[in-house]
């Protein structure tokens, strides 16, 4: 349990000091997932294109077989004797939400997070109820891949049991607005959030390291007798070329970069949300779960290969890299 202070102030202080420490390995791990992104990619270390690459195929194959979607059923049962009544509404339940996932796609979603999790060695799926415009309850899910996350302690395993977790990511304008349009203060606060908005395209932030192994290509100047034509970096060849690269998004509005902590707190997890450099959205005035979970964050955490002592697991890709560079 760590103590979150009231005053804006202080919570502001101690949410930046704990963002911190949550994030203090994202730029070691995200190199490592760069390089693990190339590998599968490409087949080999060297980002040139490998002519036989089995690593997609075999994640995908271990994927299907860890997790189908089309056979999903959900079930829900007692640990006591029930009346059969009270069986028959497990069963309508579970139908149900067999249902739900299907038609939010979020049997599709775990899925993807699975292959995920084989190739970076492990994701996190995000489920949050929301309200529609007839304030209808509407459940959303997302992966939140690992450069994305981060934990208060990395030699814990379980995400239940983690005294604060940190979630990374990318807000554009309309979005930004979105979260404090209700806010008195709603166009003074969005003018100076945006003031330190970037383009997308442009930021060095790890949840957009493919667009960086895009753009970070060596220069190819030509041949040493002077022979060739100047390539610029970040050219995509298709070829067996070492400027071989990798497609990826491309952010075209202005970003600003947010911080949603998850604090275990005295009675429940408290809300933290920071858009760098200082502007802290929430909480406003009194400490809470936004998302009104009881004592549960929204995170999940996915991992075929766990490894003790150690959150972030291991790759499936460990023990095939070499043999796929034999081949």
């Amino acid at each position: 349990m760590l103590p979150v202070p009231s005053k804006q102030k202080d919570l502001l202080d101690f949410a930046k000091e704990l963002i911190e420490q949550c994030r203090v390995s994202v730029g070691a791990r995200s190199a490592y997932y760069q390089q693990l992104n190339l590998i599968c990619e490409t087949g080999r270390y060297d980002s040139a294109k490998s002519l036989i690459n089995m690593l997609p195929n075999h994640l995908t194959r271990t994927a299907d077989h860890l997790f189908s979607p089309v056979e999903l059923k959900f079930a829900i049962d007692y640990g006591r004797p029930k009346p059969k009544i009270e069986y028959e509404r497990a069963k309508a339940v579970a139908k149900e939400l067999t249902r739900t996932w299907d038609r939010n796609n979020t049997d599709m979603t775990f899925g993807r997070g699975v292959f995920e999790a084989l190739k970076y060695g492990a994701c996190i799926m995000k489920q949050w109820p929301a309200e529609d415009q007839d304030e209808k309850p509407v459940y959303n899910d997302k992966l939140v891949m690992p450069w994305q996350f981060g934990v208060y302690r990395e030699d814990e395993n379980r995400i239940d049991r983690q005294e604060a977790l940190c979630e990374t990511t990318l807000l554009t304008g309309p979005e930004v607005w979105q979260r404090i349009w209700h806010f008195p203060d709603a166009d003074k606060l969005y003018a100076k959030i945006m003031t330190n908005a970037r383009s997308g395209t442009a930021t060095a932030e790890p949840n957009s390291y493919f667009h960086q192994i895009l753009s970070a290509s060596q220069l190819q100047t030509g041949n040493a007798d002077g022979g060739g034509s100047a390539i610029p970096g970040g050219i995509v060849q298709l070829n067996n070329y070492p400027n071989y690269a990798i497609m990826g998004p491309v952010i075209a509005p202005e970003v600003v970069q947010m911080h949603e902590l998850w604090v275990k707190d005295e009675k429940d997890y408290v809300t933290i949300q920071v858009i760098e450099p200082d502007i802290l959205l929430a909480p406003r005035h009194k400490k809470a779960n936004l998302l009104g979970l009881d004592r549960a964050p929204p995170y999940r955490l996915i991992q075929p290969n766990d490894v003790t002592n150690w959150f972030w697991g291991r790759t499936e890709l460990a023990d095939l890299i070499e043999p796929q560079g034999l081949l």
